[in-house]
């Protein structure tokens, strides 16, 4: 190093870039001979995919997901994890009870029992795959029920049982006013638009969000209660965002998770536990849920998938699709399929989401560009438009700059410049931000909002316009939308008509307008 041999340097696994973890050296096994390749010992160099997961598919959002995905694209099998679960323990059903007191917030919850669990550290090959997800190992136990996460999609919690109080889990509404410490050590204030995972004396869980300081797992833990459920994405979306807690587990439950897969995460979670922690599984699983859902199907016109996408795809193609996502179609009878949709695929809903699978998967490429037809009809009248491309024309000859601004806007903004327009407002019923929630009824706000970030961008003179539409409604509910010229000019004016450089007051910038 710098010119001088080096015979040893204690390193921490962050400074090697093998991980966070700063606080201690990495230790490597005790036989391991100097001079030994990294790579020998922590295996090769590996590839990380970063994969941006469209909020339509939670499905996506696990190794198995994935899988999926590629098993259709290369016609390739999938292989999962076998799951051979030894239940040695005593029955569950006496160790433990659970409550969901509201089903709509909770459509189920299971719970197993681990006895014996040796609490350790995670293997190294363990380690290295959250590491790799970005998730930070802690213990084995803990580590399992991320790693199960990221395989099934499906968050699952490890209590210790120790500290759940009257053996008894409860899902319920937050109640106004109640407290509790989540695992970052920070004490919440919740409400009843929060659902909580609770014994029976106080909360233990945010439900898909965080777990409680108090109840985790801890060094000395022994007995392990392993939560697996299912639950409404809208309280845990809302406690997310109202305690300003973004964690894989929220993400997941925020877009929704499988309720058959379940008890499938849990049993793996326990196989794992199983053969990492030494653990007994109690016998049975405590398992609270609504009635199962009837199958779920869609009815596709296979005459309509060649219609729509403008190829001619033969039907066993089509079916050979449908078939390498896991869908259920059918025999074909009068030129219609109908589809079984596993409860994993929340997005589809109608047949133009079967052509939409069709179409990615048998491949964009492979459907020929058509050129559009149109045809010229003479007795059309196009001196509007004329008239508007001649006006446009001859306002960027006189050195106006043509702009283009949202039709949506603030009330705030429009009140600005006119108040008592209010009733005759279009506002939209759910809108996306503040900013966006109203259709104009001027252009006006919006050319002097355009000035104004200029001129704070030291540009002291412009000239622009806009030819857009305004939107009213009135007292019957009958709406109108209407072609309008704004013209917005910045600058003072000389005797020759000229803007000069310096910047108008804002009462003449107004009068301007």
């Amino acid at each position: 190093l710098r010119g001088v041999e080096s015979f040893g340097m204690l390193c921490s696994a962050d400074e090697l870039g093998l991980g966070g973890e700063h606080s201690g050296l990495l230790d490597l096994a005790s036989d391991t001979v100097p001079g030994t390749p990294m790579s020998a010992i922590l295996g090769p160099p590996d590839v990380v995919f970063e994969l941006e997961i469209t909020p339509n598919r939670p499905d996506c959002l696990s190794l198995l997901g994935i899988a999926r995905e590629l098993s259709a694209l290369y016609g390739l099998p999938v292989h999962k994890p076998v799951v051979n679960v030894a239940e040695s323990g005593p029955e569950v059903n006496g160790a433990v009870k659970v409550v969901v007191e509201n089903p709509a917030d909770c459509p189920r919850y299971t719970a197993r029992i681990l006895r014996d669990v040796k609490i350790g550290p995670s293997p190294d090959w363990m380690a290295r795959a959250l590491e790799k997800a970005g998730i930070r190992p802690i213990n084995n136990v803990v580590d399992i029920t991320n790693y199960v996460m990221l395989e099934t999609g499906h968050p699952l919690h490890a209590f210790d049982l120790r500290q759940i109080r009257g053996g008894t889990i409860h899902v319920r509404r937050a109640r106004p006013g109640e407290k509790m410490a989540t695992l970052d050590g920070i004490e919440r204030e919740l409400d009843p638009n929060m659902v909580v995972i609770a014994d029976a004396e106080r909360p233990v869980a945010l439900a898909g969000v965080m777990g409680g300081a108090g109840s985790e797992i801890q060094p000395d833990t022994t007995t392990v209660l392993l939560e697996s459920a299912t639950l409404d994405p809208a309280p845990v979306r809302y406690a997310s965002r109202k305690l300003m807690l973004f964690t894989d587990s929220s993400y997941r439950f925020e877009r929704g998770v499988h309720i058959e897969s379940v008890e499938a995460a849990s049993r793996r979670a326990a196989q794992l536990m199983i053969e990492l922690a030494g653990a007994t599984l109690d016998r049975g699983v405590v398992d609270v849920r609504i009635p199962p859902a009837a199958p779920r199907h869609v009815s596709l016109r296979l005459d309509r998938v060649r219609a729509l996408l403008g190829t001619d795809i033969a039907d066993a193609r089509i079916l050979e699709v449908l078939r390498s996502i896991e869908l259920e179609p059918g025999m074909p009878a009068d030129g219609a399929v109908r589809v079984g949709i596993p409860g994993f695929r929340f997005d589809l809903e109608r047949e133009v989401d079967l052509i939409e699978e069709v179409a990615r998967l048998h491949g964009l490429d492979k459907i020929a560009p058509a050129l559009s037809a149109a045809a010229p009809i003479p007795s059309a009248d196009d001196a509007p438009v004329r008239r508007v491309r001649a006006l446009r024309e001859h306002l960027i000859s006189l050195g106006l700059q043509d702009i283009v601004t949202y039709s949506l806007v603030s009330e705030p903004l429009m009140n600005l410049f006119d108040p008592t327009d209010a009733a005759r407002r279009i506002a939209l019923p759910r809108p996306v931000t503040a900013d966006q929630a109203i259709l104009r009824t001027s252009l006006t706000p919006q050319l002097v909002e355009t000035l104004g970030r200029n001129r704070a961008r030291q540009v002291t003179q412009a000239a622009v316009f806009e030819l857009g539409k305004v939107y009213h409604r009135d007292d019957a509910e009958n709406y109108s939308e209407t072609l309008r010229l704004g013209i917005g000019l910045m600058g003072r004016p000389t005797a020759g008509g000229v803007l000069d450089r310096k910047p108008p007051t804002r009462e003449e910038m107004f009068a301007w307008i």
